[in-house]
């Protein structure tokens, strides 16, 4: 139903992965075999986060290309490809700075959104609140197109964690 602030989770590590893995670890271990349990450790969390693969949302075509698309052809955008341009998007408003973001699925379709952001002292936060909600609906019906979002119905949850000078 939702996702991390990121590429998907829980994925199983490939046989390349693994090797990547072992490769970055044998490295590490010859640097400083002192603190390599717990660089490797990091190393492992940090590269399996990366690649691993993210859910496909469910995505309409846009139909200002001109270009006729067959009906049995879909679109899909990534998980992490959603998250990436509502943090973008997020972050370039004044007085606010996204520090997670989740979508809501319900199956691949998107249905809404949560976020936690930090704002600026002085920020009237009602109205950061409501610049991050309406910033957030308006990305998700551009990049999935209004036939595969429905930013009147979908909820979009704004928690500000912090402020700050």
């Amino acid at each position: 139903m939702t996702s991390a602030d990121g590429p998907g989770r829980d994925a199983p590590v490939s046989v390349e992965e693994e090797a990547l893995l072992g490769r970055s670890a044998r490295l590490l271990a010859s640097e400083d075999p002192e603190g390599f349990i717990d660089v490797s450790a990091r190393v492992r969390s940090t590269v399996r986060a990366t690649t691993r693969r993210s859910r496909p949302v469910h995505a309409v075509f846009p139909e200002d290309t001109g270009t006729v698309v067959p009906e049995e052809d879909t679109l899909v955008v990534r998980e992490w490809v959603v998250v990436g341009e509502l943090r973008e998007a997020v972050g370039a408003l004044e007085g606010v700075t996204p520090t997670q973001i989740t979508v809501t699925l319900d199956g691949d379709v998107c249905t809404g959104a949560a976020l936690h952001v930090t704002a600026t002292f002085g920020a009237v936060l009602a109205e950061a609140a409501t610049r991050v909600r309406r910033t957030v609906l308006d990305t998700l019906e551009d990049l999935l197109g209004p036939a595969a979002f429905d930013a009147s119905t979908a909820p979009v949850d704004v928690t500000i964690d912090d402020v700050l000078p």
